[in-house]
């Protein structure tokens, strides 16, 4: 039986996720750029900014599932 707080964790896991699959890419990229002297510095401001965005909404949905289930 799912209760009713299964759902936003399941979307709030996923963010998580995504936003740890971001960082390894942004991390990836920047040693590239060390190791073989390319410019990937506008794809992780890109990746960077994606982060944020996904922080903001985790921030978003934490405080939304301690205010419905608390």
């Amino acid at each position: 039986m799912t209760r009713l707080i299964d759902p936003p964790l399941k979307n709030l896991s996923a963010l998580m996720a995504e936003m740890g699959d971001l960082s390894i890419q942004s991390v990836m990229l920047a040693i590239d750029s060390y190791l073989y002297d390319k410019d990937t510095a506008s794809q992780v401001y890109e990746i960077s900014s994606e982060i944020s965005k996904k922080y903001f909404q985790v921030a978003d949905l934490t405080f939304d599932i301690f205010l419905r289930y608390q």
